[in-house]
């Protein structure tokens, strides 16, 4: 394969940097709202934002290959350092503390599954924290993807159709869990590859597709953001939750409902992310750097403290007593609050850890 043209430009990507942030955003709002119910229509928005860090892996993940022709047994090595790792020991500390204290919190697994013969699905399935599936299954597409390097790029793009075409077919997502089942774990996959594919791909393609939308910046921000928007819209795109689904309807409802619909939307939302990531990427915003820095450490910590924040809300509640706008500004005031603790919380582990960090709470 050719790589004198990926070559040209090996400075620092901050606009792909900084979509980190805005990925890390999405999913601690839509964790949240979730829980607080604020904006019922707008959750729609964040829900599924995990197609983001898909897309940043799968351009970050290529873009790196190219940029320092990584050997696979060293970039195994680095996956093994800055993700498996980290992902052990919150794992570990999570179920360390579900046990020994006794404790329920939202999207954290509850203590009468602490058991030694579950500890085999709790690792491999990431069953510890909710969003904590999205480690095991990552983990296979980064298995996979010093192969992925090698196809031409043709042949990439016909991978990419083929997974659009499984997410079309099987647009299924029943749990955030892998549940052991194959077939569910076939179905996460179907549903969610294509992303991490799209990421592969504008690596690749990014010194070609970059000057069109450079050139061509407003009308595809506006059309990215027109045709996801419009996924909000119609009745049949709503939100269904797995226990509101009938099992005897299951493919109808989810073929009109949520996941197929999120899925398409999140691929209209990537372009204009990425027309914004362009027009930033020689520029450094510190907000964004910070919460792009810490990112990761963010996501392994977020639901150990959601509900704090769930019962902080219901306290100013009750203390305030306030109208229909002032409880969607107390909201969003807990909002904030919830990503600025978080972001705290992941600077102060890193300092704590030092040059170690990213064994212990995630790089």
């Amino acid at each position: 394969m050719n790589l004198s043209i990926q070559r040209a430009n090996v400075d620092f990507d901050w606009g792909m940097h900084h979509l980190r942030a805005f990925a890390i955003v999405c999913i601690l709002i839509e964790h949240l709202w979730m829980h607080i119910g604020l904006f019922r229509q707008a959750q729609a928005f964040f829900i599924g934002s995990t197609f983001y860090f898909l897309f940043i892996s799968g351009y970050l993940c290529q873009y790196l290959a190219f940029r320092r022709s990584i050997a696979p047994k060293t970039y195994y090595r680095k996956k093994w350092t800055n993700v498996i790792c980290p992902y052990l020991a919150w794992s570990v500390f999570t179920l360390a503390i579900v046990r020994i204290m006794n404790i329920r919190r939202a999207g954290v697994i509850p203590p009468e599954m602490v058991r030694w013969d579950n500890l085999p699905h709790i690792f491999l399935f990431g069953w510890a924290q909710g969003s904590y599936w999205y480690i095991p299954f990552v983990c296979v597409l980064f298995l996979v993807s010093p192969w992925l390097w090698k196809l031409k790029t043709s042949e990439l793009v016909w991978l990419f159709v083929v997974s659009v075409s499984f997410a079309i077919c099987y647009p299924f997502r029943p749990s955030s869990h892998f549940d052991g089942n194959p077939a569910m774990v076939f179905f996460q996959y179907a549903y969610f590859s294509w992303s991490y594919l799209l990421g592969l791909l504008y690596a690749r393609l990014k010194p070609k597709i970059d000057p069109y939308l450079q050139s061509y910046a407003i009308p595809a921000f506006g059309f990215g953001m027109l045709l996801g928007l419009g996924l909000l819209a119609p009745e049949k795109f709503a939100i269904v939750c797995p226990s509101e689904i009938d099992p005897n309807d299951a493919l109808r409802e989810t073929v009109l409902s949520g996941p197929l619909a999120r899925s398409f939307q999140k691929l209209f939302f990537i372009v204009p992310a990425v027309v914004l990531a362009i027009r930033f990427t020689g520029k450094r915003i510190a907000v964004l750097d910070w919460l792009a820095t810490y990112s990761f450490t963010m996501y392994f910590s977020h639901l150990l403290f959601l509900s704090d924040f769930v019962r902080l809300q219901d306290w100013l509640f009750s203390l305030v007593q306030p109208n229909a706008f002032g409880k969607t500004f107390l909201q969003i005031v807990v909002t904030v609050l919830f990503v600025a603790f978080n972001l705290l919380l992941a600077m102060c582990l890193k300092k704590v850890f030092g040059r170690h960090s990213r064994f212990f709470v995630g790089s």
